[in-house]
């Protein structure tokens, strides 16, 4: 997956979504797991990577393999 909204970006993205939403106690449900999911993506070194490489921490997760 070559990067062009890349996982670094997204997840600096979600983070500030989820920090304005809870400065203004707004519940983001879905947006803080997707946060916590670029976080774990993060981890696994896949920062540079287009975000939609995501789903392959979704891959790893539910040991299947997601094919396009």
């Amino acid at each position: 997956f070559d990067a062009g909204y890349s996982i670094r970006i997204a997840s600096k993205d979600l983070s500030l979504i989820t920090s304005l939403g809870k400065s203004n106690g707004v519940p983001l449900f879905m947006t803080n797991a997707v946060c916590e999911l670029f976080k774990l993506a993060r981890t696994k070194g896949l920062d540079e990577k287009d975000h939609v490489a995501v789903v392959t921490v979704l891959e790893e997760i539910a040991g299947v393999q997601v094919r396009f």
